[in-house]
């Protein structure tokens, strides 16, 4: 869990069915809260009890497992584990690399957890058609951004320019075919060089929106995409998704169109409002935050 977990969940992760208005969602909420809080065990019993009350998203019980990883009950999370791989949660590169779990990893029953994710993901893969080769692209896209205080950028530079340039050959080729690919190539070109790359973001984007209504990633996706593109051009943005430092150092949503768009439309991306994004701003100068993308 934690901040990086989130994001990467939500922005790179295999799709799970998510549950929504359960009456139990209070519970999630809570657990939430408590593990914010480091109250690992409450937050691990708020979890456990959402999920025998009905709250059976992959997420959820991959989040339950993480708290009691983090209570020292190591029973119970390779149990909430597993119960997270019958639910559907395939991201087993996630897994690899989630600090809540860093104890688990010592334990003898860490390797075969890994095999029996890895084959649910491939097989998950395969059974929804989703492009194999451009998937694992977007995987290697993510995880060279895990530190931003460490990253290797030059080098980075180099597979982002890889990536990118295969992506393109994929697009002329027609090979994109579901939701998931169109939003894994979106999230590749996020990460080029000039307009032409954010614009082709932008489009890819709102396919992977278009196919699959429900996709909120995408939908966010295509707003950040947009102000990317904008920003390339010398433009102001106008969803209030990217955010830079000024002379000073200072974080700042600036230049920014305050009339384009309203805080529904921006809801109805999954962007917050105006307001929470300025005060994201003033939180990332107070702890002196990175943002880049992922």
């Amino acid at each position: 869990m934690g901040a990086v977990c989130f994001l990467l969940i939500y922005l790179a992760a295999i799709p799970v069915q998510a549950h929504q208005n359960h009456p139990s969602d209070s519970l999630s909420v809570a657990a939430s809260k408590a593990y914010a809080d480091s109250n690992w065990l409450e937050a691990a019993r708020l979890f456990s009890e959402a999920i025998t009350n009905g709250v059976d998203d992959s997420g959820t019980v991959y989040n339950c497992a993480c708290c009691f990883a983090l209570s020292d009950q190591k029973d119970n999370a390779f149990r909430y584990l597993d119960l997270s791989i019958e639910k559907g949660f395939t991201n087993v590169q996630h897994l690899q690399r989630d600090t809540d779990l860093t104890e688990l990893r010592k334990d003898e029953r860490w390797p075969d957890l890994v095999r029996r994710m890895s084959e649910a993901q491939v097989a998950y893969l395969e059974k929804e058609g989703i492009h194999t080769e451009l998937f694992f692209m977007m995987k290697g896209d993510q995880a060279a951004r895990l530190d931003t205080d460490t990253i290797p950028w030059d080098s980075v530079a180099v597979e982002d320019a890889r990536r990118l340039n295969r992506v393109k050959e994929l697009v002329a080729g027609k090979e994109l075919k579901t939701a998931q690919d169109y939003f894994n190539a979106a999230l590749i070109c996020q990460h080029g060089t000039d307009s032409t790359d954010y614009r082709l973001a932008n489009e890819l984007a709102k396919q992977a929106a278009a196919l699959d209504t429900s996709y909120a990633a995408a939908k966010w996706l295509s707003a950040a995409s947009w102000d990317r593109y904008l920003q390339s051009m010398g433009l102001p943005q106008i969803y209030g998704t990217q955010f830079r430092t000024d002379s000073a150092g200072v974080w700042t949503l600036e230049p920014i169109d305050t009339t384009a768009v309203t805080d529904e439309e921006r809801a109805r991306l999954g962007v917050p409002s105006l307001e929470e994004a300025r005060r994201q701003a003033a939180r990332m100068n107070l702890k002196g935050e990175s943002n880049e993308l992922r």
